[in-house]
């Protein structure tokens, strides 16, 4: 997934993940000085009404002096509808109080570009985890647990659970310069597939030595 990252990166920092009208309307002011991009799709998050609440009104809260864009996965779309909790603003973007912008799915280089930009990320995907920790963006991750405990260890991650308080304290301290800075684990150099084809051809390489006729005849 890294090697993808770093192959992709270049091309992704072309991109300016806010000229559209979804964004800003027909005249924009440009990307906002500190914003949070979010994801929220895991049935552990989404699924469960009072969860999603409390989320949510974390949000509201943390929207207010972090800007919060919102590509909306289609099941948290629904949740959120079903909730009451979906937002309909015709006015400018981010004036609403509760500063949160719900915007359509995005593609992966624009999203990876919206990502490099910000301020913080706010998650509950493995994936996501990774990539911040690679841009050095700091990340909150909206989950009890993670497959990617390196993320947290070394990296940019901070595991908040499902715990509104710590996800609102968390996320007013990253503007400050208290947010976890990490570093990039090692081996996370986007070569992992090199090194991959290097170690089948080493241990490939005896086999087909073995399999070579000293008589000088082809091998079967």
């Amino acid at each position: 997934m890294l090697d993808t990252l770093k192959t992709c990166l270049a091309n992704a920092r072309e991109l300016n993940p806010f000229a559209d009208s979804e964004f800003w309307g027909e005249d924009g002011p440009g990307r906002p000085a500190r914003f949070a991009p979010v994801t929220l799709h895991r049935p552990s998050t989404v699924e469960d009404s009072r969860v999603l609440r409390i989320i949510w009104q974390a949000f509201a809260e943390i929207g207010k002096a972090v800007p919060m864009i919102f590509p909306v996965h289609r099941r948290t779309r629904k949740r959120l509808r079903d909730l009451g909790l979906d937002l309909t603003w015709n006015g400018p973007p981010f004036a609403h109080p509760n500063g949160i912008r719900l915007v359509s799915p995005m593609s992966y280089l624009r999203f990876l570009r919206l990502e490099s930009l910000a301020t913080l990320v706010i998650t509950d995907s493995g994936g996501i985890q990774e990539e911040t920790t690679v841009l050095g963006v700091p990340c909150l991750t909206v989950r009890v647990n993670t497959e990617r405990p390196i993320t947290a260890t070394e990296g940019t991650n901070t595991l908040v659970g499902l715990d509104s308080e710590r996800l609102k304290k968390e996320a007013h301290q990253i503007p400050f310069g208290r947010g976890n800075r990490g570093r990039v684990p090692a081996l996370w150099d986007g070569q992992a597939a090199q090194r991959i084809v290097g170690t089948l051809a080493q241990q490939l390489a005896p086999s087909r030595a073995s399999r070579t006729p000293t008589d000088g005849s082809s091998p079967e």
